[in-house]
C-alpha cells in the first residue's frame, strides 16, 4: 500500500510538473502570438458551442463544447494546447502573423476545429445544461470570417473552344468540300457569303453567320426575349414606374406612326430604283401550317386593309388559310374546308368583309367574316333567263373579278364560255351580316366574238369604277360600261399573238410625254403563251369617238353582244418585255404600280420583276439560287413591305421589300 501511494504521489508531482509547464508554455506562445491560452479558448469555445446550440446542435462540430463554471480551471490546466503538432524546433518561427484580420480570423478558426478535437470526449455530458449559462452566451461570440459574393453582369459560355478562332471554312472554291472529300452539300455554303469574292471565313465568323440564320428563321419566343433590347444586367431590377417610360421610348423610337395607320395615310417615300430590287427572305407565310398538310398552291391574296397583313392561300387540298403575316412566326389564324370544290381561285372584296372561293364547277362559295359563316352559291347556267340548253351551262367560274370601291363596288365579273363575262349584283351580299351572304343575284352578262383571256376593271379616274376591258383570244380589246351595260370601243394590236391574261396598275406609273403634251398613264399588261409581255399606256382602254356604241340600256336581263364595227381601232404597244420563254400565267402589280411581278408557272424559276416606270427587268433579283420552284401565285401587302410568291410544292415564300420597310 506505502508503495502504491508512493507511485501516486509521484505521479501526481510529475503531472503538476508538467501542467505548470505547460501553462508556462502556453503563456509564452500568448504573449509571443497573441493567441490566448488554452483554457481560454476552451471557455470561449464553449460560449460559442452554448450560443451555435440556439439554432441547432449541428453547430456543436465547428465551434467546441460547453462546460461547468466549476471546471473551469480544471479545463485551464488542460495539457492539450492545440499546437502539439508542431515540432519544438519549429515553435518559434511560425508567422502567425498581426498583418491582416482575415489571416488572424483563420487561424482561430482553425485553432477553435483543433480544440474541438481535443475536447469531443469531454463535451458530451455537457450537452443540455444550457439554462445557468445564458448570460454567459450573450457575452461572447465567435467571429467569422465574411464571404464575398460575386456576381456577373452577364451570363458567360460554360466553355470556349479556342480552336474555333483557328479553324478556317471554305464557304465556295475548290477547297469547299465535305468531310469525304466529296462536293456533296456545300453548294449551300455559298448562301454565308457577303460578297461573291468571298471564298474562307474562320470558325467563329461561321458560327456567327450560322446562327444569324437560324434566328432568322426560328425567331426567339415572346417569353425567352428581355423586355428590353440590349445587354441588361441580371441583377437590375427595373421598378414598375419605369415601364411606361420604356415603353414611351421604344414608341418615339419608332418612324412610321401612329396616325399613318389609323387614317391611312401612306408615307411619302422617293422613287423605286431601277438599279436594285433589295429584297430580304423572311419566314415561309404559311410556315406554321406544318409540311403534313403541303398541297399546291393555287391562289394567294393579302387582306385589302392596310392596317392587317393578313395573307389568305388557297390549295389544291381544298383548303384555305389565313395567316397573320409579321415576318417572324406567321402564325395560322383560320382554315376552312371546301370539300366539293377544286379550289383555284380565292379572292378578298375590296371592303375586307367577305371572301370569294371558286374552281371548275359551276357553284363558288362565300364567306363573311363577320359572321364567321360558309355559303355555298345555287348551281347556276350563266344566264339571267335560264333559256339556254345544257351546252352552255357554265362549269368553270375561277377567273373572277371585283369591282373597285371608287365604283359602286357591288359587281363581280366571273368570265365564261364563249367570250362571255357575267355580272352579279355582290353590293347586298358584300355589306350582309346575314346567313344569305354571297348569294348575290346575275344582273347581266357580255360576250364578246372570240374566247375570254383576260378583263380588267379600269382604274382610271374618268371611267369611276364602271368600265371593264376584256381581252379576246384574237387580240381584240373591248371596253364595257356596266352602268349602261354597253361596248363603247374595239381595239386590236395586229402584233399582239396569242395573248394570254390582262393586269393594269393602280396608279399612273408610265411617264408622259412632253413633246405630246400627254401625262402620265397606267400601265396595261398583256402576256402571251409564248412568254412575251406587251406593255400598253391609257390608250388601250380610251373611250374613242370615231366609234358607235351599241345602245342596249334598259335590257339588263338580256347578253348585250359586243357590235360589229365598221372601222376598228388599232393599238400598239410601248414597249415588249421578252424575258421569259413559257406562257405567262401570272401578273401583279404592288399597291403603287412600281414593281410588277410577271411568272410563268410551266417552268422552274420563272418569275421576273418588272420596274414599270422604266419598262426594265431589275437585275439583281431573283438570282439563280432564290428558291421559287414553280411559281404558281404571286401577291404584294397593301403596304408593300411585303412580296409572297405561291409554288406548287406547296410553300409560300416570303419577303421583304426593303424599300417599302424601311
Amino acid at each position: 500500500m506505502a508503495n502504491k501511494r508512493k507511485a501516486q504521489d509521484g505521479g501526481n508531482r510529475r503531472a503538476a510538473d508538467i501542467d505548470t509547464l505547460q501553462q508556462q508554455e502556453d503563456d509564452l506562445v500568448a504573449s509571443l502570438f497573441g493567441v490566448p491560452s488554452a483554457g481560454k479558448r476552451i471557455k470561449t469555445s464553449a460560449a460559442a458551442s452554448k450560443t451555435s446550440r440556439t439554432s441547432g446542435k449541428a453547430a456543436r462540430r465547428s465551434e467546441g463544447i460547453e462546460q461547468e463554471d466549476g471546471e473551469e480551471e480544471e479545463d485551464s490546466d488542460d495539457p492539450w494546447t492545440g499546437l502539439e503538432h508542431v515540432d519544438n524546433g519549429q515553435l518559434f518561427s511560425i508567422d502567425g502573423g498581426m498583418a491582416s484580420e482575415e489571416s488572424d480570423n483563420e487561424e482561430l478558426e482553425d485553432l477553435s476545429e483543433i480544440d474541438y478535437e481535443a475536447e469531443s470526449d469531454e463535451g458530451e455530458d455537457q450537452e443540455d445544461d444550457g439554462e445557468d449559462e445564458q448570460a454567459e452566451e450573450t457575452e461572447t461570440t465567435t467571429r467569422r470570417p465574411t464571404t464575398k459574393r460575386i456576381t456577373t453582369a452577364r451570363k458567360k459560355a460554360a466553355w470556349t473552344d479556342t480552336d474555333d478562332a483557328q479553324l478556317v471554312v471554305a464557304l465556295a472554291g475548290a477547297n469547299a468540300r465535305a468531310a469525304d472529300g466529296s462536293f456533296v452539300g456545300t453548294k449551300r455554303l455559298r448562301k454565308l457569303r457577303q460578297h461573291a469574292d468571298e471564298t474562307e471565313v474562320s470558325g467563329l465568323e461561321y458560327e456567327a453567320r450560322l446562327r444569324k440564320i437560324f434566328e432568322k428563321l426560328h425567331p426567339r419566343p415572346s417569353w425567352a426575349s428581355r423586355s428590353r433590347k440590349g445587354d441588361v444586367d441580371y441583377s437590375t431590377v427595373i421598378p414598375p414606374a419605369s415601364t411606361d417610360a420604356l415603353l414611351l421610348s421604344e414608341l418615339l423610337s419608332r418612324d412610321s406612326g401612329l396616325v399613318a395607320r389609323v387614317t391611312g395615310a401612306t408615307k411619302v417615300r422617293a422613287r423605286l430604283s431601277p438599279d436594285g430590287l433589295e429584297m430580304e427572305r423572311l419566314r415561309n407565310a404559311n410556315e406554321s401550317q406544318g409540311r403534313d398538310d403541303d398541297a399546291a398552291v393555287e391562289s394567294i391574296g393579302f387582306h385589302p386593309t392596310s392596317n392587317a397583313n393578313i395573307l389568305m392561300s388557297a390549295t389544291r387540298n381544298r383548303k384555305v388559310r389565313l395567316f397573320q403575316i409579321d415576318g417572324k412566326a406567321n402564325p395560322l389564324l383560320h382554315t376552312i374546308h371546301l370539300p366539293d370544290l377544286t379550289l383555284q381561285t380565292a379572292l378578298f372584296h375590296p371592303l375586307g368583309t367577305t371572301a370569294f372561293f371558286s374552281g371548275a364547277r359551276p357553284f363558288f362559295y362565300t364567306h363573311d367574316f363577320i359572321t364567321g359563316t360558309t355559303t355555298r352559291s345555287l348551281p347556276w347556267r350563266g344566264s339571267v333567263d335560264g333559256a339556254y340548253d345544257g351546252s352552255e351551262a357554265e362549269h368553270d367560274l375561277s377567273f373572277a373579278r371585283f369591282q373597285p370601291l371608287h365604283g359602286t363596288g357591288n359587281l363581280l365579273a366571273i368570265g365564261g364560255k364563249r367570250g362571255t363575262v357575267h355580272l352579279l349584283d355582290w353590293g347586298n351580299s358584300a355589306n350582309s351580316t346575314s346567313g344569305t351572304t354571297g348569294r348575290g343575284s346575275l344582273v347581266g352578262s357580255l360576250r364578246m366574238n372570240a374566247p375570254l383571256v383576260g378583263m380588267a376593271w379600269d382604274p382610271s379616274d374618268s371611267s369611276g369604277g364602271n368600265r371593264l376591258v376584256t381581252l379576246s383570244k384574237e387580240g381584240r380589246a373591248h371596253v364595257w360600261d356596266v352602268r349602261n351595260m354597253r361596248c363603247e370601243a374595239v381595239r386590236v394590236d395586229m402584233g399582239l399573238y396569242s395573248p394570254k391574261g390582262l393586269e393594269v396598275s393602280p396608279t399612273s406609273v408610265l411617264p408622259g410625254d412632253a413633246d405630246a403634251g400627254t401625262g402620265s398613264s397606267h400601265a396595261w399588261l398583256v402576256g402571251s403563251n409564248s412568254g412575251i409581255v406587251s406593255v400598253y399606256d391609257d390608250k388601250f382602254a380610251l373611250v374613242g369617238s370615231s366609234t358607235t356604241a351599241a345602245d342596249t340600256s334598259g335590257k339588263r336581263s338580256t347578253i348585250v353582244e359586243a357590235p360589229s364595227f365598221t372601222s376598228r381601232e388599232t393599238m400598239s404597244a410601248r414597249k415588249t418585255v421578252d424575258n421569259l420563254t413559257t406562257a405567262i400565267t401570272t401578273m401583279k402589280f404592288n399597291h403603287d404600280g412600281q414593281i410588277c411581278a410577271v411568272a410563268s408557272r410551266n417552268k422552274k424559276d420563272a418569275l421576273k420583276m418588272l420596274h414599270t416606270s422604266t419598262l426594265r427587268v431589275f437585275p439583281n433579283w431573283p438570282t439563280s439560287g432564290t428558291p421559287l420552284h414553280h411559281v404558281t401565285a404571286v401577291d404584294f401587302s397593301r403596304g408593300g413591305e411585303y412580296a409572297a410568291m405561291g409554288n406548287s410544292k406547296g410553300r409560300v415564300l416570303l419577303y421583304e421589300v426593303k424599300h417599302y420597310a424601311s
